[in-house]
């Protein structure tokens, strides 16, 4: 083509074929660690707890299974394996309800839906738990 740098029509055919290629897949799995069999969801942001307490020892964070693998034009589900972490007590609240990792406060899967329901801005001592005993 007279005028168009020979360049150009390459340059604009590499362009419109990246263009049909699928946008790749992201993992959109919540934060989230699991203790003795217990999942805990990351708190809501704004969410005050006490400090962490002594060392629970080791927990884990889930693998993600929002994942998918395409190989050989087969779409496959993966799932990502558990990573080991560290975990803490949370100082005044019992660890069936909330546990603490490097990364921020986690509260058990029952708080996280009473928090839901009621939000609160500082973390009740038995959030998820009923009611205490003898009320």
């Amino acid at each position: 083509m007279p005028g168009v740098p020979p360049a150009l029509p390459v340059a604009l055919a590499a362009l419109a074929a990246t263009a049909l290629l699928p946008a790749p897949a992201a993992a959109s799995c919540e934060r989230a660690v699991r203790w003795h069999g217990t999942l805990y969801l990351a708190a809501p942001a704004g969410l005050a707890a006490p400090a962490a307490g002594r060392a629970l020892g080791a927990g884990a964070v889930p693998g993600c299974e929002d994942v998918v693998v395409v190989a050989d034009g087969q779409v496959r589900p993966h799932r990502e394996p558990d990573r080991p972490t560290r975990l803490w007590r949370v100082r005044g609240v019992a660890p069936a309800v909330a546990v603490r990792a490097r990364d921020g406060l986690y509260v058990s899967a029952a708080c996280s839906d009473a928090l839901t329901r009621r939000p609160a801005t500082r973390l009740p001592a038995r959030c998820g738990l009923g009611p205490p005993p003898g009320a």
